[in-house]
């Protein structure tokens, strides 16, 4: 669209999805069995373990399902994830797309103080924290925010006073997904037909080009971290 010229815009009034991007329309060319990501836990090679594009449309897909019906989350929700470099990470983030949910990740032993700064400044409604290891730094940020806390998902280990467990809650949803049309957690089904059971329960929200994506702040080496939202 060049009636502004020179500022050109691309697409106008067009949506998008980046979870359909890297997910959905691979497992669609009948990709699914193609590697998506190989983990090696505390960089030990011998635990190595391949996660290929089925598994990690369906474990996304469920996340995002556990989102929205359990918690609320939709299109426009901001939420926040503390967690260790692995597979778990990629899972949430990828369900965040999936929903059209600004996100911001917050690496496991960040400061206390950092993070509650991260969940304050991006409003968060969710966050979603690992196990034992992230749960005392979880509790002393957020007795240092200055507004509402978000609701806090734990996904291992004891569960603090008004913490979510997340066992509960994608128990909740993998009942849906089993008894859902087409029953996308059952053996056999093809990429496509993956795809299509999926989308019952779990369908990639479309958004605008310059719908925010996730939020990533600088280090603070000169100053109090910044916000930088990418599309």
């Amino acid at each position: 669209q060049q009636d502004e010229f020179p500022i050109v815009r691309w697409f106008a009034g067009a949506h998008t999805s980046a979870a359909f991007n890297e997910l959905d329309r691979h497992v669609l060319s009948s990709h699914g069995d193609d590697t998506a990501l190989i983990s090696e836990p505390d960089g030990d090679k011998r635990l190595a373990t391949c996660v290929n594009r089925r598994e990690l449309l369906t474990d996304s897909a469920l996340a995002a399902h556990t989102l929205r019906a359990t918690l609320g989350v939709e299109r426009g929700s901001r939420v926040a994830f503390h967690l260790p470099n692995d597979v778990l990470a990629v899972v949430w983030i990828a369900a965040a797309k999936r929903l059209g949910a600004p996100y911001t990740a917050v690496a496991a032993g960040t400061a206390s103080s950092s993070l509650a700064d991260r969940l304050a400044d991006t409003g968060a409604a969710v966050l979603v924290t690992g196990g034992s290891g992230q749960a005392e730094a979880v509790l002393q940020a957020l007795k240092m925010m200055p507004c509402e806390a978000p609701t806090v998902v734990m996904m291992r280990g004891a569960v603090a006073c008004g913490w979510f467990d997340l066992s509960t809650l994608q128990e909740a949803s993998r009942e849906h997904f089993h008894s859902a049309e087409g029953g996308a957690l059952r053996d056999g089904l093809g990429d496509s037909q993956l795809v299509s059971a999926l989308w019952t329960s779990a369908p990639p929200q479309p958004v605008e080009a310059s719908h925010p994506l996730f939020i990533l702040y600088t280090s603070g080496s000169t100053g109090k971290p910044k916000g930088v939202v990418h599309a």
